[in-house]
């Protein structure tokens, strides 16, 4: 024991240690909230005459951060509203280009049967063609087979009349 603790009673140095003890236990209230309340809410047990001040000076002591919170809602509201225009824009433009992709594409498709159609007519045109030139040339042959046996035929005849 130290020379100065003797003085204290045992009962005094007891209040001494608990007082102790109770200031080295951290608070549970802020500044200006005390634990000596005489009206208590019923829901939330706190002092009515307190819960005020207290709900304004905890506002007070957080008003900043509570600024560069609302300032950080509005910064991601306003990005948020310019990348929704601008995807709506681009999902805008991305339509009309499928619009003029499909446009495209069925032109393309109407051309192609019709160049099918003509492709086909053509080729009809082309076996006409060759049928009657090989008709025309079977008729030729056939006229210089012919001549050619009436030359004979003349000849023979000739010969034998």
């Amino acid at each position: 024991m130290l020379p100065w603790e003797n003085r204290l009673s045992s009962t005094e140095r007891k209040a001494e240690d608990q007082l102790w003890e109770m200031e080295s236990i951290p608070s549970t209230f802020e500044l200006g909230e005390s634990s000596n309340s005489p009206t208590p809410l019923p829901h939330t047990g706190e002092a009515m005459e307190l819960t005020v001040p207290t709900l304004v000076a905890r506002v007070h002591m957080h008003e900043e951060r509570l600024d560069d919170l609302l300032d950080d809602i509005r910064a991601h509201g306003d990005a948020a509203t310019r990348l929704r225009q601008g995807l709506g824009s681009r999902v805008q433009t991305l339509e009309d280009s499928t619009r003029d992709i499909q446009g495209a594409t069925n032109y393309l498709e109407l051309r192609a049967d019709m160049d099918w159609q003509f492709t086909l007519t053509v080729r009809d045109m082309v076996e006409a063609l060759e049928e009657r030139t090989l008709a025309a040339e079977f008729v030729a042959r056939a006229s210089f087979v012919m001549a050619g046996l009436a030359m004979m035929i003349g000849l023979y005849s000739h010969f034998f009349f």
